[in-house]
């Protein structure tokens, strides 16, 4: 009777205190263990981190306030009732792709109320409904912003909308009718046509064979050959639209327009090993600022990129249909995650750190060596660099002024700087994707066709 009385009375004391001591554990780890927290918030989301805290603080009031009506309860649930429980978290488990992650943790903190409350059953019951009605109300909320272009101008909806559409972007480069794997650039366009739709857009794509948005007679011995990513390619905008169409019309000069998808400098100049170069006389390079990790990794590595394989490239297919698939609480755990970002230490020390490096000189001077140093050759061709993002924090003098510093120059030598992006306000962009619209990508065309009938005076007379 005794080692029994102790045995109960050792199981009331964990019963207790074990709950409030673990979650505040796990808060302490998530908090102070990077790794941890990482996993934590790969697999749980912010919105888990945001149901822990409130369980953690539900736990300690419980074991401190109403412990004895708490265990009162507990002894009287039937066996039925913990096997429905059980059922309920089964469930949830199954539909782990369908649902967020935190209502898993959601339940327990339920259950834990209501097994302190004084009528459990009716509290458990009025805790899933209105939980379950302020979900669902959030959704609705949070998926307006995206689908009323109105709103999207408006602080706070504006938030909103602009984390939806990248969350849920569908990039080219992953839809299998517009991308396809390439086994030494990792991945190209996909031949043929295609329509590429997000919100705010819709496009057609048609692609040659060299796997970028051109046409066949443009593979043939063009005289100006651009280079980018999806601001050359024309993200958002039609292909007559895009400012190697516009140039080409301007300058009577044949353009061959080869910007793909999130490619960096470094794939750029390898796609360019595969064009015709023997009449080309202007090498346009677009930059971009996510260009930093591709071209450091090719500086590091000595001069290459590594190989991706086909299965590489399928599971970026795949995680890029998943990330779009609608589950519930989807749209709040990603405001929160947006929210976290802004106002919370949540993201680790290297990601804060790599924001900072991106804008670096640093950055700058990688494009510069990727250029310098790249085996394809270059022989009489002139380098305009430029860029056409919406910020542009002077990269074009910051280049002029590591260019006057660079040693041993022999490909940069008389490359030129264009700030094609100087002086254009918001209505040069897409909403939203900050990539430019028609009008933006003809300013650019003309500012490009200026500097190029500067170096050539003889385009002038050529062109339009």
């Amino acid at each position: 009777m005794v080692p029994s009385r102790r045995l109960r009375k050792w199981f009331v004391v964990g019963l207790r205190w074990l709950p409030p001591i673990g979650l505040t554990a796990c808060l302490v780890g998530i908090g102070l263990v990077p790794s941890f927290r990482s996993l934590f918030l790969y697999y749980g989301g912010v919105s888990s981190l945001v149901v822990l805290l409130a369980w953690t603080v539900t736990a300690w009031i419980v074991s401190i306030t109403v412990f004895q009506r708490f265990v009162r309860n507990l002894w009287t649930v039937h066996p039925k009732h913990a096997l429905i429980a059980g059922t309920v978290v089964g469930v949830l488990l199954l539909l782990r792709e369908s649902i967020s992650p935190s209502l898993i943790p959601l339940f327990f903190l339920l259950v834990h109320v209501s097994i302190a409350g004084e009528r459990p059953r009716l509290t458990f019951v009025a805790s899933v409904l209105s939980t379950t009605l302020t979900l669902v109300l959030l959704e609705g909320f949070f998926a307006l912003p995206l689908s009323i272009p109105r709103l999207w101008e408006l602080p706070g909806f504006h938030v909103i909308a602009l984390r939806r559409y990248w969350s849920e972007i569908d990039l080219i480069q992953w839809n299998p009718a517009c991308g396809q794997w390439d086994p030494e650039l990792s991945y190209t366009l996909r031949p043929g046509t295609c329509t590429l739709s997000n919100p705010g857009h819709s496009n057609e794509y048609r692609v040659n064979t060299l796997g970028v948005r051109d046409d066949e007679e443009s593979l043939k011995q063009p005289d100006v050959v651009v280079l980018g990513d999806s601001h050359t390619m024309g993200m958002g905008v039609n292909q007559d639209e895009t400012y190697a169409s516009q140039l080409e019309r301007m300058l009577n000069l044949k353009v061959l327009n080869t910007g793909i998808s999130s490619y960096g400098t470094a794939r750029e100049l390898g796609i360019l090993q595969r064009v015709d170069r023997s009449r080309a006389r202007f090498l346009l390079i677009q930059y971009c600022s996510n260009d930093f990790d591709e071209n450091r990794e090719f500086i590091d590595s000595g001069g290459k990129l590594p190989a991706r394989a086909r299965e590489w490239f399928e599971t970026q297919v795949e995680g890029s249909k998943s990330s779009r698939r609608y589950y519930l609480g989807k749209f709040t755990d990603s405001l929160l995650w947006f929210v976290s970002e802004r106002s919370l230490p949540l993201a680790s020390d290297s990601q804060a750190r790599r924001r900072t490096a991106e804008q670096s000189d640093q950055a700058l001077k990688y494009l510069l060596d990727v250029i310098e140093r790249h085996s394809v050759d270059l022989f009489g061709m002139q380098i305009i660099i430029f860029q056409m993002e919406s910020f542009n924090e002077g990269i074009p003098s910051r280049l002029e002024r590591l260019l006057a510093d660079y040693p041993n120059k022999n490909r940069l030598s008389g490359a030129q700087f264009v700030d094609a992006t100087a002086g254009l306000g918001p209505e040069y962009f897409i909403p939203l994707d900050g990539h430019m619209n028609a009008l933006g990508h003809r300013r650019t065309a003309e500012r490009l066709a200026s500097v190029i009938r500067q170096l050539r005076p003889s385009v002038h007379a050529a062109g339009g």
